[in-house]
């Protein structure tokens, strides 16, 4: 049971991280997909 409950809280941080760095990554594409779309803009 101790382990268990040791383990618990570690396994919850390491699925928020990974839920924090994929909303880091999709923000990022969106930022890059608007720079492209403003680029493509000011070339045409």
């Amino acid at each position: 049971m101790i382990s268990i409950q040791r383990t618990r809280p570690k396994e919850k941080s390491e699925l928020f991280g990974s839920l924090n760095i994929h909303s880091h990554v999709t923000l990022n594409s969106q930022i890059l997909m608007e720079r492209r779309f403003h680029y493509l803009k000011k070339n045409l």
